[in-house]
């Protein structure tokens, strides 16, 4: 089904846009999505003479061998030259580093960052490696540090034409950035673009499980599949296995590191059961053994939503196959203050991703013993996995969109910790324990309002509207269908499929069709009845209407101008 999913992709695309003696082509992920209803969805992304071209990602949705729709958009590639750029890679990256030095720029970068200071012995630039592509991709090291940019060449559409940039990507600090760099031209070394690659949040992280302040509590690793939410059906739930290979916190999901070294906790025989030791309520190796046991629930949470090997989950395998890219959490906890208190790494599938957590800057609170911060950043991995699919990293970089990511990890925050404090028990606050009101700027309580119109930055604080319209979405269904828990399986497992239909840097409107889409797959598929699927669906209007994203809302493009609110299911 794959292949003819593939072969039918192809020759629809090539057919609607392709052009005698056009040399652009479109390159075709091999690994094909499913969704609940059973059809496919096929990745391209758009190359002109070798070299991709930035933006021309196409989503087909195919059922049957016959293409359904098509989302995304191409370029009207026609660049001037020969793809030979005036700047070398190594050019491009010491722009990148500059960039750093000076500091942020508000008319190219979409979030403020610190300066990076330069050093007297400032040690250049080495290539590690360099490929005969015509994109030229390269891999660069720092000195002597771990630090790995990288660049390649890239079209980038700008007004009537293109340009030939270069796409630099490099760690800063605790996050990574991309950038785009002019590579011919006048303008050649130019910024014209600095964008956060890695997902963090100003926000924080035994077990304390979900209400922090009954203290730690005493919890089975793994936890019994009895203690998850009853969610819907799933064939992954086949792969759930082990969570712990050995006696130390290491398994087939996740590894908990000391800052960069490996973590020395380690759990002894007690009986016949290997238990860890109590430890101090907010010592590191509580917080080791705290966000080991959050990561490794959320592993098996998303994947029994369908967050598999397919759709690139971190593991090291499957426990029912030997497939697996090798790529567990990597779950490093810091005893020092972090810039955003956490941070989450996971943009490619078969490199290793990465959970930071430190410290919150203005009362040193552990972040890693807080539930709905580990949920937060875990849920950015998976949206970065999912969303576009390998070949959708850059699908998620404008205002919009942006905001719309920082939106899915707090409603999953919200929701599932939720779950478990029950319905008579609510927390609509996100990280309020920081001691930092700046972190969101309000609760999400039902009776606080939101206007999709007069979303503007933070990023935090714009995808507040879309977070709340989710929240809503999710206890709208519970209420109609008088089931509290029923409510928060359809609404997850919703969510997760809509992030299978949202185009290339989608609005919020766009993330509300998604979700409409996700809500008729799922009845397609016979995942949820034809009853549950029209609750859903009026749930999902009116959680949307109630923050101004109704049926006559309309946003000109991905930024955050030009919204007109429209507060009408």
């Amino acid at each position: 089904m794959s292949e003819s999913a593939i072969r039918a992709a192809e020759k629809y695309v090539a057919a609607k846009y392709r052009r005698r003696g056009d040399e652009t082509v479109f390159v075709v992920d091999p690994h094909v999505q499913k969704t609940a209803g059973g059809r496919s969805i096929v990745y391209l992304r758009q190359q002109y003479r070798g070299i991709p071209v930035f933006g021309g990602d196409l989503s087909v949705r195919v059922g049957r061998r016959k293409v359904i729709d098509v989302l995304g958009d191409i370029s009207p590639v026609v660049p001037a030259g020969d793809g030979t750029p005036d700047i070398s890679a190594t050019d491009a990256v010491s722009a990148a580093i500059a960039h750093f030095r000076a500091g942020s720029d508000r008319s190219v970068c979409n979030m403020r960052h610190p300066s990076r200071r330069a050093s007297a012995a400032d040690p250049g630039l080495r290539i590690l490696a360099s490929f005969p592509f015509p994109s030229r991709p390269t891999v660069f090291r720092i000195g002597r540090t771990d630090s790995s940019p990288a660049a390649y060449l890239s079209y980038w559409p700008d007004g009537e034409g293109v340009r030939l940039v270069w796409l630099v990507r490099t760690p800063f600090r605790a996050q990574s950035y991309l950038l785009v760099v002019v590579a011919e031209g006048k303008e050649k070394g130019r910024v014209i673009l600095c964008t956060r690659w890695s997902a963090g949040a100003r926000c924080f992280g035994k077990v304390f499980s979900w209400d922090h302040a009954a203290g730690p509590v005493r919890m089975e690793l793994p936890l019994p599949k009895a203690d998850f939410p009853p969610l819907l059906p799933h064939d992954n739930a086949a792969f759930l296995g082990p969570w712990v290979a050995t006696d130390v916190l290491a398994g087939n999901n996740a590894e908990a590191f000391d800052g960069n070294k490996s973590s020395k906790v380690k759990a002894a025989m007690s009986g016949q059961l290997l238990e860890f030791p109590s430890f101090a309520p907010k010592s590191k190796e509580q917080t080791l053994l705290n966000a080991f046991f959050y990561c490794n629930v959320l592993h098996d949470f998303f994947l029994l939503l369908g967050f598999g090997e397919e759709q690139g989950n971190f593991q090291l395998k499957n426990f029912a196959t030997t497939k697996g890219q090798k790529d567990r959490l990597e779950v490093r906890v810091f005893q020092k203050k972090h810039p955003n208190i956490a941070d989450m790494d996971a943009r490619d599938d078969g490199k290793t991703p990465t959970l930071s957590l430190g410290l919150a800057p203005k009362n040193n609170e552990p972040s890693g013993l807080h539930a709905e911060l580990v949920i937060h950043e875990y849920t950015h991995g998976v949206v970065h996995r999912m969303v576009g699919g390998r070949l959708g990293p850059l699908w998620l970089i404008q205002q919009q969109s942006l905001a719309m990511d920082e939106g899915w990890a707090d409603y999953f925050a919200i929701t599932l910790r939720n779950r478990y404090l029950g319905q008579n028990n609510p927390n609509y606050r996100f990280v309020d324990w920081a001691g930092d009101p700046t972190v969101r700027s309000a609760s999400y309580a039902p009776n606080v309002q939101r206007d999709y119109a007069k979303i503007k930055p933070p990023l935090t604080h714009a995808g507040e509207v879309f977070a709340a319209a989710l929240i809503r979405f999710n206890e709208l269904l519970g209420a109609r269908l008088g089931d509290f828990e029923k409510g928060h399986c359809i609404g997850w497992r919703a969510v997760v499929e809509s992030l299978h239909h949202v185009p290339p840097n989608p609005t919020f409107l766009q993330g509300r069709d998604a979700l409409i889409d996700a809500i008729d797959e799922l009845r397609i598929g016979n995942v949820i009845t034809t009853v549950e699927a029209s609750h859903a669906r009026s749930a999902a209007k009116e959680g949307f209407a109630k923050y101004g994203m109704g049926k006559n809302a309309r946003s000109v493009n991905a930024a955050f101008g030009g919204i007109t609110s429209d507060f009408n299911p």
